[in-house]
């Protein structure tokens, strides 16, 4: 039986105040956000604005820059952490990966993160994003998994923002495709992992976006008077 899910995700930043209603969410929120050809975070608007999203919606998580030991209860494969000039981390300028801080990035062509305490929200910078059908497969604790879709690439390489919260899960790997059957030489940096607990302030501004919504459904519903 083939117990996984997957969601077809757009480029533009998602938001959902879904998941933070309840204990359970239905699916993965995702936040996302692309710049074509972007070298650096100066010149990533997009990916940046994506990333402020994600980190109001979860509150503080931990962050994995690469510059020192990686936490004990988070194991990595699939690449390797270097210097993003050395050619032999990023391989040519011209794919653009680089450190989005301050100097080392995980190189790669896919990558599994495992976490020994589950998580329920991860994300990331990825650099040098040039290929389509790149994907993410997230594993929980149940044995379930679901693979979401991650934006099309280009040629001119770029930076990507992309990241998702499903509140109140218990996931224990996230697991990075980079393509296939071509992959992507694609650098991961300042990795956000763990469990959401947004500022209370975020938890009033998107209860009460939803309200409006409530309300706003009820009266389309209603049917009106005519008069005579």
């Amino acid at each position: 039986m083939d117990r996984r899910r997957r969601f077809k995700i757009p480029t533009l930043t998602v938001f959902g105040f879904a998941a933070f209603v309840g204990t359970v969410a239905a699916s993965p929120i995702v936040y996302s956000g692309y710049d074509v050809g972007s070298t650096s975070l100066a010149g990533s608007p997009i990916a940046v604005t994506a990333a402020k999203a994600f980190d109001l919606a979860t509150g503080t998580l931990s962050i994995i820059d690469f510059e020192g030991a990686i936490p004990p209860q988070v194991s990595v494969s699939g690449g390797r952490v270097g210097d993003a000039s050395d050619s032999t981390v990023c391989f040519t300028p011209n794919l653009h990966c680089y450190a989005t801080s301050p100097l080392h990035v995980y190189r790669n062509n896919g990558a599994t993160f495992t976490f020994t305490t589950p998580i329920d929200s991860f994300a990331a910078y990825f650099t040098g994003w040039q290929l389509d059908g790149q994907t993410i497969t997230i594993g929980y604790s149940s044995g379930k998994t679901a693979v979401l879709d991650m934006p099309a690439g280009n040629n001119a390489g770029g930076t990507l923002f992309f990241g998702f919260t499903d509140v109140g899960t218990s996931i224990r790997s996230v697991a990075y495709l980079a393509g296939s059957p071509s992959t992507d030489a694609v650098g991961i940096d300042d990795v956000r992992f763990g469990n959401a607990v947004p500022e209370p302030a975020t938890i009033i501004i998107l209860g009460g976006a939803g309200m409006a919504c409530a309300i706003a459904s009820r009266r389309r519903r209603q049917p009106q008077s005519i008069a005579n």
